[in-house]
């Protein structure tokens, strides 16, 4: 271990020696206008490589007309000049030692060209364009170095923020799906593309809502939307063959091997993915260049709270032979996942009415520890096969099936406490679980247009089939300290029970539409959705005597089979008109939803029926180019799970006993939603904003009864007054930092809750709040050199109506670097550095602590390959601290984590486009 650290510490220091030396090349020039020598200011300028055309620089002239790029290495470039109203200028370049360390191209004379207005506007590309609700971004305009993925180049766009497990917000809102092409790219998990795509082959970046299919065909918004990237590759991109294989070895038996080969052939797309590691990479990605890990440190999320072994594999396929479309998927998944968390729970309770009554500090505080391992197999197929008929028919069939298959053990060691130092109950639980589920699913949408432009009709039938059985196996030992009245009711001592579940679900969706124009601008729709739901739940549980083997007795109390059908009828019209100023739907729709639930046979069965109204509205008003703005009001209903409305206690925990209610209804919600985008093109400014608020009826929320032993129950139950608002701003603006080109990223997030729950029968209104500011400033030098600073606050504060006390308030902060630096002979340094903060949380849980990540990288064999040295957790301090608020407790824990290792790794990356796809190798 300590050879590995002197032979990192003597490459960091050789090579900061050797980057002190003028080794690489500059290239630097003026751009004038030809006619009258003035200097152009903000020419475009964009250096290309002639080898694989990745984009290697990108830059605007100054005031004085100049530009220069450094840290470039030796070859054979194509600089591209261009400007707004002349002729670009493409200049060959060859740059190697025998030209000096500095190449200067002198004056660049641009020649004006003289185009007819009202047959050509000749425009520079602007970075970001906003069109209606499409925000794109011009890739070639972010600067990235070779051999990066596109997971880098996501990380460098306005509004646009990656977490440290892969997963990506855009303005606000979670990515759900990644296409390529228009097509998509293994099913709905965003990394598979994120971790795999390379950034050069990337042309555009589409950030979209997509409507529902039907509401697609139709033109009639219904209000759905699913956050959706679009990657758009450069026409040489569609033809070619390109992928990563990496493979490495460490320190404490750490390893990662891997690989993905891609091949596109125009309307043809092929992937083959496959990992294994256990280095926390889950899922089917690959190390992205530069340094930055996926275990933890560099993104906006806290680090993985486990240790993760994982093995993956991936097929999609995409294709298309005249009017028909293929898209299918096949990924496999096999993690095992080691676990352990400290926690500490503070739960309200009422100042009157309990055994619990204290009249200093209501409070119960639970600490708890467990330690788990969890098997997690799954398989998912996608399909989406479309049929285009003719000019006036499609038929969509989306079949899919997903299968899991779970192993999980769980030792868990519990104290409650009242008035923070007496012990009133303490408990050891052993629970191991094993099980496994099958979903299948399947769309059917056919669309018709008739003659009359503007009348369609469309079709939509979905099944979804559920199938869940396993077995556990519950241990608990309990020990009860307070004065207990009425101790027989509480759950034993001595615990030991055998259990079986099975659960089933059905349902079934029919949704018609029918279009029809009024005017040029106005269009009526009539639809109708009608739905079944059916599901059935079998819990049964066995007392077992130790002693007497794998045999027991039922447990009458504890088991049951429950069974429900929810069905619903919701019909109504839409009128929808579109102006050059505004676009508006307005919908007007009438809902009736029966519920029946109850036992086998019909006893103690229980039948409830609702009407209710559910308006919606759209507007969009039209502000100018790259502005959009969007209104949304949408109400919905939700139905309760066949699990809550069992009326069984689950005791897997007998300190936290939970119980279905087979009396809940379906909750009710009003949202209003705003959505803000701007993109200045003389400033390059950019301002995403998002606001949701929504209000609930009947909202499914907690009743907690806890006894004199200081034995919660729970039950979920109706209640009225549940409300969140949730707002995001972003804004970013280009800096000019010396050689570098630079972005400034500002985010403020805000989360407001008001909830209601119930304890020992009183109501405990509750009201958090979360808020906080990123500040991040992104730099490339050259497309080589990178510099990433961001730092985050985050405040966090809930007040409960059952504590007359301040609110409980904590802050949180972190402050993280990234440093990507090229040195002589194809060596590279990186270095990320996170380090955290907290105050206001429990006593062990404001730990501050530093994450500091480092590499040292050689590429070979003309950059497509790299070795690497990389140190995760040099300080060996890396933590996992979160806290939690809810309804009823203020949650703070600590979890295990990565700790610190040595990896030395290869990694090789395979291009090769156009007409290259067409010989033999490489």
């Amino acid at each position: 271990m300590h050879v590995c650290y002197t032979i990192l510490l003597w490459l960091i220091v050789t090579s900061s020696l050797w980057g002190q030396t003028p080794s690489d090349f500059t290239l630097r020039g003026v751009v004038v206008d030809s006619g009258t020598r003035q200097t152009l200011l903000s020419a475009r300028i964009l250096l290309r490589s002639v080898a694989d055309s990745s984009v290697r620089a990108v830059d605007l002239t100054n005031d004085e007309g100049k530009f220069v790029f450094q840290k470039l290495i030796k070859g054979r470039y194509r600089l591209i000049v261009s400007y707004v109203g002349y002729a670009p200028l493409v200049k060959l370049l060859s740059i190697s030692s025998q030209n000096g360390s500095t190449v200067n191209l002198g004056t660049l004379m641009l020649r004006p060209q003289t185009v007819r207005l009202d047959e050509v506007q000749i425009r520079r590309p602007p970075p970001i364009t906003i069109r209606n609700d499409t925000l794109e971004f011009d890739a070639t305009a972010f600067a990235t170095r070779p051999n990066t993925l596109l997971e880098d180049l996501l990380r460098k766009l306005p509004g646009v923020d990656v977490n440290v497990d892969g997963s990506v917000r855009a303005q606000g809102k979670t990515v759900q799906q990644v296409f390529v092409n228009g097509k998509p790219f293994f099913g709905t998990d965003p990394t598979m593309a994120t971790r795999n795509l390379p950034a050069e082959l990337i042309d555009k970046i589409q950030v979209v809502d997509n409507r529902s299919d039907q509401s697609t065909f139709s033109g009639v918004d219904d209000g759905t939307r699913v956050r959706t990237i679009n990657i758009v590759t450069r026409p040489e991109g569609r033809q070619g063959i390109f992928g990563q294989q990496v493979a490495g070895y460490g320190t404490d038996g750490r390893y990662q091997v891997g690989g993905g080969i891609n091949r596109f052939r125009e309307q043809q797309q092929l992937s083959v993915l496959g990992q294994t590691n256990n280095i926390n990479q889950s899922g089917y990605s690959l190390p992205t260049n530069g340094g930055r890990s996926s275990a933890g440190g560099s993104g906006t999320a806290e680090p993985s709270g486990s240790i993760t072994q994982a093995t993956g594999a991936g097929l999609n396929y995409a294709d298309q032979w005249g009017r028909t479309e293929l898209a299918a998927s096949y990924v496999f998944g096999n993690t095992t996942t080691q676990s352990g968390q400290r926690l500490r729970r503070q739960t309200i309770l009422p100042a009157t009415g309990t055994p619990l009554r204290t009249d200093s500090l209501p409070i119960l505080v639970s600490n708890t520890t467990n330690q788990s391992t969890l098997g997690l197999r799954n398989d998912q197929i996608n399909l989406r096969l479309t049929f285009r008929l003719d000019s006036m028919n499609t038929i969509r069939l989306s079949p899919g099936w997903t299968h899991y298959r779970t192993d999980n053990t769980t030792q868990t060691a519990l104290q409650t406490l009242i008035d923070e130092n007496r012990l009133i109950n303490e408990g050891a639980t052993l629970n191991s679980l094993h099980g496994g589920s099958n979903a299948v699913s399947n769309t059917l949408l056919w669309t018709h247009r008739f003659a009359r432009r503007g009348r369609t009709f469309s079709l939509n039938l979905s099944t979804n089939l559920n199938r869940l059985a396993g077995s556990g196996f519950t241990q608990a030992r309990n020990q009860y300290y307070a004065p207990l009245p009425g101790r027989d009711s509480l759950p034993p001592t001595w615990l030991d029970q055998l259990n079986t579940q099975h659960t089933r679900s059905a349902t079934n969706e029919l949704t018609v539409s029918y279009t029809e124009p009024l005017t040029d601008h106005q269009t009526l729709e009539a639809h109708y959705a009608g739905s079944i739901n059916y599901g059935r739940s079998e819990r049964l549980v066995f007392d077992v005597d130790s002693g007497r083997g794998p045999t027991g007795r039922i447990n009458p109390l504890l088991s049951n089979a429950f069974q429900s059908q929810l069905t619903k009828h919701r019909g109504g019209v839409s009128y929808q008109q579109q102006r050059d100023r505004h676009r508006f739907t307005v919908t007007i729709d009438g809902q009736h939803t029966s519920l029946q639930a109850g036992y086998p046979a019909g006893k103690q069965s229980l039948t409830r029926r609702y009407v209710n109204l559910l308006p919606g509205l759209v507007f969009q008003p039209q502000l100018g180019d790259n502005q959009y703005v969007q209104f949304q009001y949408q109400t919905r209903t939700t139905a309760p799970s066949v699990t809550q409305l069992q009326p069984v206690a689950n005791v897997t925990n007998p300190l936290f006993v939970q119980v279905g209610n087979p009396a809940l209804r379906p909750e009710y919600t009003h949202g209003l939603s705003a959505n803000y985008n701007r993109f200045h093109t003389t400033t390059y400014r950019t301002v995403f904003a998002l606001l949701n608020v929504e209000l609930t009826r009947h909202r499914i929320v907690t009743a907690t009864t806890i006894d004199g032993a200081g034995v919660q129950t729970l039950q979920p139950v109706n209640a009225n007054g549940y409300a969140t608002v949730n707002g995001t701003v972003s804004l970013s603006r280009p800096l000019r930092l010396g050689p570098f080109t630079s972005t400034l990223n500002l985010t403020t997030n805000l989360n407001l809750m008001r909830g209601l729950s119930f304890i020992n029968g009183q109501t405990n209104r509750s009201l958090t709040l979360l808020a906080g500011q990123r500040a991040g400033l992104n730099a490339t030098l050259a497309n080589s050199a990178e510099l990433s600073l961001s730092g985050t606050v985050n405040y966090q504060s809930a007040a409960y109506s059952l504590i007359q006390r301040s609110a409980n308030q904590s802050l949180a902060t972190q402050f993280t670097a990234h440093v990507y630096y090229p040195v002589l002979l194809g060596f590279g340094m990186a270095t990320d550095f996170t380090y955290s903060v907290a105050t206001g949380r429990s006593a062990g849980y404001n730990q501050p602590y530093a994450l500091w990540n480092a590499s040292v990288s050689r590429s070979c064999l003309n950059q497509r390959g790299e070795w690497r040295l990389q140190v995760f957790d040099l300080l060996n301090q890396n933590r996992s601290l979160v806290r939690n608020t809810t309804d009823t407790y203020v949650e703070d824990v600590q979890s295990q984590v990565l700790k610190r290792y040595v990896l030395i790794s290869f990694s090789y990356n395979l291009r090769r486009f156009g007409s290259d796809t067409n010989r033999g190798t490489q």
